[in-house]
């Protein structure tokens, strides 16, 4: 793919984001942090993608596990669990 291809196709997924409900698009759910955010931002511009799950994996917050790269998540140690709690969000308040 030629960098015009590759500018039109950018182009092109864009435009349907923009059209695409955000509904659709997105989900929400109420979780409360298990780690200090200072670990979840550590190290900045370094990026790779989780071998399971595809998602972007930024400032070293990579798992190794049988020589695969994985999200926290997919490796087990997600930095946040889903929650009922309301007081977690008033608490930032």
């Amino acid at each position: 793919m030629d960098k015009l291809e590759k500018l039109l196709s950018c182009h092109s997924q864009l435009l349907g984001y923009q059209k695409i409900p955000d509904e659709l698009l997105f989900s929400q759910q109420i979780v409360k942090l298990i780690i200090p955010t200072d670990e979840i931002a550590s190290r900045a511009s370094v990026r790779t993608n989780c071998w399971v799950c595809s998602e972007e994996i930024t400032n070293h917050r990579e798992v190794h596990q049988n020589h695969q790269v994985l999200c926290r998540s997919c490796a087990g140690y997600s930095y946040y669990e889903a929650t009922q709690d309301l007081s977690v969000i008033l608490d930032r308040f």
